[in-house]
């Protein structure tokens, strides 16, 4: 299997992109289509777009399929629809040049040039279809300019996608060369080759993996919302009539597909200590606006659906204040939805992009979240205050009890990635849970850091103990602060001013344009000394990632 080599390339002048091909596994519903639409939009007032995929594409709308060129290949399609079990690295590389060969093909045949055009290509690394890397280093060879664009890492608490990939690239044998040889299959340095990502963090991971900062680009995800008329009482009158739920309710919303990582459960627990404390901290005269949590989308694969449903079930025996698949009712909109919160609150361990930071200020609502550094700092270099974030939900208890949950947290970590070769795990030194001085203090462990069936009890306890109720609440009081009270329109403002400014679709179309002309005017310069074997990582992605992406065991739970 080729490692790419630097091969020169006569200089010439620099001529604009003329075409653009977008490459992706599929084009079902969900973000990465979600973002090849709105690049499509961006793209096609002034540059040829054509959509290559495998055979699933009933995500693209109507604008995407009237407006662009667009053909399939089968062989895009994840290996797991397609193979039934491991064929080994050898017959990956066949099917990589079979790949090739057919892409190849159909870019020309649908006008396209190495010369003038580029090939975007998204989550090729991902590890759902283990010969895209091996293609992307022959169309690379073959003179084609390349965009790399990576909304979710294999490495990122993914251990079944990565040993996928160890199994269907590597040799049987494993050793320190064979961890710095996937990592150069994986993630290619060559002047034809250049990266995209959504966040600062993401980007620090790949310029800190050995990658020249300057074939690294950000590109955010473009924010847009329909236009909202809507106040807020007209619109949680749609509410209450929808869902039986008072219209004098604060309106708690998760705007999500509740997906493991989304760590439901502590969204549940916030609801939940809101109503036992509204509760037992009235007096009878008072007027209390009750709180209403709600989750909007339920997941679609099996896997994530088991989750959700579990986490609805539980709801409806410990937390009742809180109404699933809000997303779904056919009479309420997610403008709607939105429109009606008092807040949004996320509960997210870990995201791709972050869109629920954004999206809420376009509608004048807050945020308060769980706060993912790697994503939130670059919010924040834009000029985005999110005031409101918080870096636990703290759980009391005694010693031994927090003792026990920190070392199952530890085994659940190491056990994640057990089924990978020893020596292609990930350095556990790097795999520090939320805020580090959770593992030092003997009274409190962060409620992310429990696994889920222990979250549970720590719900059923809330549920029936006052005491336990109020202490949790005390420890955690600033966030419960931070969701009843109404926010300072000041920085309301700004926010929105913020995301209407910096994350809109002009703004996302001058950083394709720019990405493309970089990746295009260096893989016409003229490369000197170049080696045939770029130098080890070091350090590894995989250790880069679990350094920036922490464990929570939620992520990895399998019902």
């Amino acid at each position: 299997m080729p490692i790419l080599d630097t091969v020169d390339v006569p200089n010439s002048d620099e001529s604009p992109i003329r075409a653009v091909a977008i490459v992706h596994c599929h084009f079902e519903p969900g973000g990465v289509t979600q973002v090849v639409q709105n690049h499509v939009k961006c793209l096609v007032q002034d540059t040829r777009v054509v959509l290559v995929s495998g055979p699933r594409t009933s995500g693209l709308r109507r604008f995407a399929n009237e407006n662009v060129a667009a053909f399939i290949l089968d062989s895009l399609e994840y290996d797991s629809h397609r193979v039934q079990e491991s064929q080994g690295h050898e017959f990956t590389d066949l099917a990589a040049t079979e790949m090739f060969n057919a892409l190849d093909r159909g870019l020309r045949e649908h006008g396209l040039d190495p010369s003038d055009s580029i090939i975007h290509w998204h989550n090729h690394s991902l590890g759902k279809n283990a010969a895209s890397p091996l293609v992307i280093a022959r169309l690379a060879q073959a003179g084609w300019q390349i965009l790399l664009q990576i909304h979710d890492f294999a490495e990122d608490q993914r251990p079944t996608n990565y040993r996928h990939l160890i199994e269907q690239l590597l040799p049987a044998e494993t050793s320190d060369l064979q961890r710095d040889r996937l990592d150069r299959l994986l993630y290619p340095r060559h002047p034809r080759i250049h990266y995209a990502v959504l966040t600062v963090g993401d980007a620090d991971v790949l310029i800190d993996s050995g990658i020249d900062a300057t074939r690294v680009h950000l590109i955010p995800n473009s924010v847009d919302l329909p236009g909202c008329q809507l106040d807020r009482p007209t619109a949680m009158r749609k509410i209450s009539d929808a869902f039986g739920v008072s219209a004098e309710s604060r309106w708690l919303l998760y705007p999500v597909r509740g997906i493991r990582r989304k760590n439901i459960g502590e969204f549940l627990l916030w609801c939940q200590l809101l109503h036992r404390t509204n509760v037992a901290a009235a007096h009878p005269t008072d007027v209390i606006e009750p709180c209403v949590g709600a989750l909007t989308l339920r997941p679609t694969t099996p896997v994530e659906a088991a989750s959700y449903d579990r986490w609805h079930q539980v709801a409806h025996d410990l937390v009742p204040n809180v109404v699933f698949d809000a997303g779904e009712h056919p009479d309420v909109s997610f403008i709607e939805n939105l429109a009606a919160c008092h807040c949004v609150v996320s509960t997210s361990v870990a995201e791709g992009f972050g869109m629920a930071f954004l999206e809420p200020w376009l509608v004048d609502r807050r945020v308060i979240a769980r706060d993912l550094p790697a994503v939130t700092g670059g919010f924040a270099r834009e000029g985005l205050r999110l005031t409101n974030l918080y870096g636990s939900l703290w759980i009391p208890g005694p010693a031994d009890w927090i003792t026990r949950m920190n070392r199952r947290w530890r085994e659940q970590a190491i056990q994640a990635w057990a089924s990978v070769p020893d020596t292609m795990r990930p350095d556990m030194t790097f795999l520090h849970g939320s805020p580090e001085e959770s593992e030092l203090l003997t009274d409190r462990i962060d409620f992310a850091r429990l696994h889920p069936v222990d979250q549970i009890d720590v719900i059923r306890r809330v549920s029936k103990d006052d005491a336990f109720a109020l202490a949790v609440a005390a420890m955690n009081q600033a966030v419960l602060d931070a969701i009843e009270s109404v926010g300072d329109d000041a920085n309301i403002a700004h926010n929105r001013m913020i995301v209407e400014s910096r994350y809109q679709a002009d703004v996302q179309r001058e950083q394709l344009h720019c990405a493309y002309r970089q990746t295009s005017t260096e893989s016409r310069c003229h490369v000197e000394n170049a080696s045939l074997v770029d130098p080890p990582f070091r350090p590894r992605v995989i250790d880069l990632v679990n350094r920036s992406h922490p464990f929570y065991p939620c992520r990895v739970e399998s019902l």
